[in-house]
């Protein structure tokens, strides 16, 4: 790709992630500002204070609070084959809800499986591309992610948590749980879907190495059986100890349920995520010992005006539910996605003589995908 058409680029990634973080910002607040309970006129009132022999009696005042363990903890999977509380399933499945992806200040699903036992994170070796790809109690599980129990066979990304709900890891042979797949285990990903109720929340997160991040979700009830839910996603951030590397995502995910609390159920859901950045191979490694050479953390081997890695995703969702009886009910899911994955990166690779050769590799990939 041309320098001029590269440096174009970026400035245009670079005012959109200034418009992106201030409209975030501005719909957080107007939305939280329109949900917040008006206490004025009770501000203006002086508390009512009973005074009997000298003594005061303050107003009763109720304070109610809910165990942490009822956020953080899940007794069940959100999968239609797991028809019984974990405790009870011959099975190791971890679910990571909300509220953990949270506290933990996770922004992608390379940072929540990097916490998990059993489960490792590798590079792009052997030629693939850069992105997720995560080991399963050592078995390469890059095709054994689901979103929503569908399988999706995108590679060469880095999936977003600003839709997630919660990730659902199942360990060992898929099975009949997930079907054809590797025998590390599989990974679900649940994306957030409309509530039957309203509310509102914004966050805006600035931190060391350049980090800005603002996040959306707004849920409105539309009438007593049908919900709007909004997610949006802005991030820019520059890489710890390591020059010239930074990464930019911005996302939105807008769905709409239909039908709620009656037997029959449709979820329309679009989701759109673009990412740039440049890919980072780190240090190279010396031959004759297998280990990497001993330079500064903050050297870069890749070339700046050349190395790039662009990817883009977009997906589109139909879900229908419909209740046969109390305890059986009929679920299609359709979904079409497009993703592209465009890079060039630099591969260091050390010399006996102690030069380093930096060889570049470029790999545009795009798939259309219906299921």
């Amino acid at each position: 790709m041309p320098d001029d058409h590269r440096k174009t680029l970026r400035q245009q990634h670079c005012r959109l992630g200034l418009v992106s973080h201030s409209v975030i910002a501005a719909f957080g607040i107007a939305a939280v500002a329109t949900h917040m309970p008006a206490h004025a006129e009770e501000a203006g009132q002086p508390a009512q204070i009973a005074q009997e022999g000298g003594s005061i009696t303050l107003p009763t005042v109720q304070v109610e609070e809910r165990r942490p363990e009822e956020e953080f903890k899940r007794d069940s999977a959100t999968g239609s084959k797991f028809t019984e509380p974990l405790l009870d399933t011959p099975r190791s499945v971890q679910v990571i809800p909300e509220a953990v992806i949270k506290e933990q200040g996770f922004t992608q699903l390379q940072d929540i499986l990097r916490t998990t036992p059993g489960i490792s994170l590798g590079a792009a070796e052997g030629g693939n591309p850069p992105g997720d790809r995560m080991f399963i109690r050592g078995f390469e599980a890059r095709s054994d992610v689901f979103i929503d129990g569908v399988r999706d066979i995108s590679s060469g990304l880095t999936r977003e948590t600003f839709n997630l709900e919660q990730v659902e890891i199942n360990k060992g042979p898929s099975s009949a749980y997930s079907g054809r797949g590797g025998t590390g285990g599989s990974i679900n990903l649940i994306s957030k879907t409309p509530k039957a109720e309203d509310f509102n929340s914004a966050t805006f997160q600035v931190g060391t190495d350049a980090t800005l991040r603002s996040t959306l979700d707004s849920n409105m009830q539309l009438s007593d059986s049908m919900a709007f839910r909004f997610n949006a996603v802005a991030h820019d951030s520059e890489v710890a100890d390591r020059d010239h590397l930074y990464s930019k995502r911005y996302g939105i995910a807008p769905s709409l349920a239909l039908g709620l609390g009656t037997p029959t159920r449709v979820t329309l859901q679009y989701y759109h995520l673009d990412t740039e950045g440049i890919p980072d191979y780190g240090h190279p490694v010396q031959a004759a010992t297998g280990e990497p050479i001993a330079v500064d953390r903050s050297v870069f081997y890749g070339q700046v005006k050349r190395d790039y890695q662009d990817t883009q995703t977009d997906m589109g969702t139909v879900k229908i539910e419909h209740d046969l009886n109390e305890y059986m009910t009929l679920t299609n899911s359709t979904r079409f996605g497009i993703t592209v994955s465009d890079y060039v990166r630099t591969v260091p690779s050390a010399q006996a003589n102690g030069t380093v050769n930096t060889n570049a590799r470029r790999r545009r990939a795009s798939s259309t995908r219906l299921t």
